[in-house]
């Protein structure tokens, strides 16, 4: 049985380029996670093939170059990866994306043998191809990975992005039909989507950051430490209100990260408050840093409508470091998970405020055994092995 996964990674051999190529950050959450799939149904097919399209802005005003041109390489596992080569200019993208992928995925399903295609991602060139295959082929089982909803991605609310997520939403919903299996994020996905009585799982991320040993004495100060999107809905602003009304000269918050706030948290940071900012770092440079805060947080609110529709990944990092988190209650994260984590009592910043100053008067030794707990919780039960069983048993059920 032949697997072709259609997704959007950074090669990694690329990646630097890529990134010096850039003019805004790489969105790694996303590559993480589907590397981690990757890694996942390798362990459970023995024929799968990888077909993406890098994932950059385009051409001038996101990213420097205008074409991306067709590679191919194998990794450790002898997987083929082929990444489909595009123009990379506004609308002719999508263009040249659906011919070009359309001419691989043909080559690749030209057998007579069964086929599963796993889908990553909402684009609607990539949809348009699978379910044109899937309608031409009774052979080819197709099932989609659904990491966001299209109405949520961006927080920019106008009366032409709302037309033409509308517009993009209705073609999406459109090519569902073609779809038997469908994998999502949190389970309120489900009722903003078109799958009706199809099977459908919840996998709500996969842990699959390498094990680093990484051996870094705490700071003489307690930090606090957010790494992710500075944007309004990502609960920044209430995390720095909250921690300005803590006066305790030894507690910092330290903030990694890229977005429209990031200028709003310069400014305080000029101004001599206790807050310091990283920019965007390596893998092993963002470990370093985790291993160094005492705290780690995540202040999305629950008050905001797209916490239910997707699952933060950075919570999955955060537990499998072993370092103490706080996280508000939010409706996607499943109940198993707050066992481990510290929930303020009120889901606002005073709340926050009271659970930021409890954990940080905690003994270094009940912070400890806490954030092993958590740890121990991540590595035995979201690995990709584990969460991935979850696609093959869905696929396999029909």
């Amino acid at each position: 049985m032949k697997v072709l996964f259609i997704g959007g990674i950074y090669p990694p051999h690329e990646e630097s380029k890529i990134r010096a190529n850039s003019k805004v950050g790489l969105d790694n959450a996303s590559n993480n996670l589907q590397f981690a799939i990757i890694e996942g149904l390798q362990q459970f097919y023995t024929d799968l093939t990888v077909v993406s399209m890098t994932p950059v802005r385009t051409f001038p005003r996101g990213y420097k170059r205008l074409f991306l041109r067709d590679s191919k390489f194998k990794d450790d596992n002898e997987t083929h990866f082929y990444c489909i080569g595009f123009l990379n200019i506004f609308l002719l993208k999508h263009l040249s994306i659906y011919f070009n992928l359309k001419k691989k995925l043909k080559e690749l399903t030209a057998s007579n043998e069964e086929i599963i295609i796993i889908n990553y991602g909402l684009h609607s060139p990539k949809l348009k191809v699978v379910s044109d295959l899937r309608r031409k082929n009774s052979r080819i089982k197709c099932c989609l990975i659904v990491p966001d909803l299209p109405q949520y991605m961006s927080e920019r609310r106008n009366l032409i992005f709302n037309t033409l997520k509308s517009i993009d939403s209705s073609i999406i919903n459109y090519y569902f039909k073609n779809f038997g299996f469908f994998v999502l994020l949190s389970k309120y996905m489900y009722f903003k989507l078109p799958i009706f009585e199809k099977p459908w799982v919840v996998v709500e991320g996969i842990y699959n950051l390498p094990v680093l040993d990484i051996n870094i004495a705490k700071e003489k100060e307690k930090v606090i430490l957010y790494t992710g999107n500075l944007g309004e809905r990502s609960g920044v602003r209430v995390l720095i209100q909250a921690f300005q009304s803590i006066k305790n000269k030894n507690y910092w918050l330290w903030i990694r990260g890229d977005g429209p706030l990031k200028e709003y948290v310069l400014d305080l940071i000029k101004s001599g408050s206790r807050i310091k900012y990283f920019d965007e770092m390596s893998l092993l440079d963002l470990h370093r840093l985790l291993n160094q805060a005492t705290v780690l947080i995540n202040p999305v609110s629950p008050n905001s409508e797209f916490s239910k529709f997707f699952f933060p990944s950075k919570l999955m990092n955060y537990l499998a470091s072993g370092i103490p988190t706080i996280t508000f209650k939010l409706e996607c994260i499943p109940d198993e998970y707050y066992k481990y984590c510290f929930v303020p009592i009120s889901q606002d910043e005073l709340g926050l405020r009271q659970t930021i100053l409890d954990v940080l008067e905690m003994s270094n030794v009940e912070l400890e055994s806490f954030g092993k707990r958590a740890k121990d919780f991540i590595e035995k039960n979201k690995g990709s092995k584990m969460q991935v069983q979850k696609i093959v048993n869905l696929i396999s059920s029909k």
